[in-house]
Order: C-alpha cells, then sequence, then structure tokens
C-alpha cells in the first residue's frame, strides 16, 4: 500500500508474518540489552536470526539489482529521533519493523505505524530524512544491499519459523 511523499512514493510491504518477525526481535532484544547497547552495526553477524531476514528470499525479490550484496545490517532497539537511520546513500536500503510501538514518518505524509513484518524502501534521502512517529521508540532493523557487498546464502521461504525445540512447551 503506498503513500505520497515530497521526494517519491515510498513502497510499503506486510512481508512477514508477527509469528516469523517476534522471535527474531525477541532475540535481537536479548543480544542487545546482553552488550549493553541500543545500536548494533553488522547485526546479521552478532543475531544469526537477523542474518536469516536479511538473506530472506521475499526481501531479496525486492532487491532493484539481484546481484546485489549486503552492505550494512543495523538494529536499533529503541530508534527516535534522538539519530537518523543508517541509511547508506550508495544502497538500497530497506527499514525492517521488529515491533509494534512507535513508527515512522516521511515527508510530508502520514506516520506510518510500527507493525512486525512490515517493511519500507525509498530513495536513501527520503529514508535519511525518516523522523520517528508515535509515543514509544520502535526496534528496527536497517538493511543496506549494493554491488560489492557480502553475498548471502540463499534461505527457503519458512527460514524465519522458529525451530521446533525452542518452540517446545
Amino acid at each position: 500500500m503506498p503513500f505520497d511523499s515530497a521526494v517519491r512514493t515510498p513502497e510499503i510491504a506486510k512481508l512477514f508474518d508477527a509469528d516469523e518477525i517476534g522471535w527474531i526481535a525477541a532475540e535481537a532484544a536479548v543480544v542487545a540489552a546482553r552488550n549493553g547497547k541500543a545500536v548494533l552495526a553488522d547485526a546479521h553477524r552478532a543475531i544469526p536470526a537477523l542474518g536469516l531476514l536479511a538473506a530472506h528470499p521475499r526481501l531479496r525479490a525486492r532487491l532493484a539489482d539481484a546481484a546485489s550484496g549486503l552492505v550494512g545490517a543495523t538494529y536499533l532497539a529503541r530508534w527516535d529521533d534522538s539519530a537518523a537511520l543508517p541509511i547508506r546513500a550508495d544502497a538500497q536500503n530497506f527499514v525492517v519493523f521488529l515491533g509494534w510501538r512507535g513508527g515512522l514518518g516521511i515527508g510530508r505524509a502520514d506516520a506510518i505505524a510500527s507493525e512486525p513484518g512490515l517493511v519500507l524502501t525509498a530513495e536513501a534521502p527520503t529514508l535519511a530524512a525518516a523522523r520517528s512517529a508515535g509515543a514509544a521508540p520502535s526496534a528496527v532493523l536497517v538493511l543496506s544491499y549494493a554491488q560489492g557487498g557480502t553475498a548471502l546464502a540463499d534461505v527457503a521461504d519458512d527460514a524465519l519459523w522458529p525451530q521446533a525445540w525452542s518452540a517446545a512447551g
């Protein structure tokens, strides 16, 4: 469901189910808390589940250039307006919402409410100018892909579902 922006019409899509994203968001929050950091650069290395997300075929199908590799994966546990999103000007960037709180405002458009599994992509200047929206900070993952980036191994479409041992009661 696209919406208007001053710069371009960003694309927003519900690519992942809340169940797929929920355990990944929880794992990322735990790793960030253990490290005492609200921002994790190279998050796909520190959190294997984020690596699966970065390599996921539903996300990679939206790449403008299928040969692009990962050049940045930054996890923000509590993104607010105190810092800009870590957008790379030389890459195609995706903002993946990991929780229900907060949201994102772009250009003159209304704010996008955060929802797990929602993915937003737009031109780099548009995303770089994005602002936090909502009363609570939002957890997001910013993924950047460009030529010369790290090639990711192919994963199956069901790669984000938690393993049975982690879901068993």
